[in-house]
C-alpha cells in the first residue's frame, strides 16, 4: 500500500498512530485496508476525528482491530468460511472478533458492532502478508473534539 495513491489516508493514519513500522515488522499479517473513497463516505466530523493527531491512540486501536495476526490469502479465507458453514469469526490483533462471510466470490467483513464492508474477491500481496481493500470503514471513530468552552465572565 506504500506506493498506491488510493491508500493515502490509511498511510497517514498508520504513520500518525505509530503503527506504520510495527505493521512492516510483523512476520505475517493481514491488513483490512479502507480505500480513500471509504473515508469520503464518512461525515466530515468523523473524517476530521480520524485525522486528528490528538486521537492517535484511538486511531491506532481502531487500526489494530483491522489487522489479523496471520497471513490469510483469499482462497484460504473462502475455504475457511465454507468449512465454518458460511460464517467465520477470527480475532484481530486487538483481540476483537471480526466475522467473515461470502456473497458469491465477494468477501465481507463485519466487526462486533455490526459495521461491515466488502473486501472484494482477492488480496493484494504485501511484503510479509496480505492486504484486502475495504469499501468502507469498520473501525470505531473517536468523538470529534469540541472547542473549549470559555469560562463565564466574572460576576460584578
Amino acid at each position: 500500500i506504500a506506493a498506491l495513491p488510493e491508500f493515502a489516508r490509511l498511510r497517514a493514519m498508520l504513520r500518525m498512530s505509530g503503527l506504520e513500522q510495527p505493521w512492516r515488522a510483523m512476520p505475517a499479517a493481514t491488513l483490512l485496508a479502507p480505500l480513500d473513497t471509504a473515508f469520503a463516505r464518512l461525515a466530515p466530523p468523523q473524517r476530521a476525528a480520524l485525522a486528528d493527531p490528538a486521537n492517535a491512540d484511538a486511531v491506532g486501536a481502531a487500526l489494530r482491530g483491522m489487522m489479523l495476526p496471520r497471513l490469510l490469502r483469499a482462497a484460504e479465507l473462502r475455504q475457511m468460511i465454507d468449512d465454518a458453514g458460511g460464517t467465520l469469526p477470527l480475532n484481530a490483533v486487538d483481540g476483537s472478533t471480526l466475522t467473515f462471510t461470502r456473497a458469491g466470490d465477494r468477501l465481507i467483513v463485519t466487526n462486533a458492532a455490526g459495521a461491515s464492508a466488502s473486501m472484494g474477491s482477492a488480496d493484494i500481496e504485501a511484503r510479509r502478508g496480505a492486504v484486502y481493500v475495504l469499501d468502507g470503514w469498520i473501525g470505531p471513530i473517536p468523538p470529534p473534539r469540541t472547542a473549549p468552552v470559555p469560562p463565564p465572565p466574572p460576576t460584578p
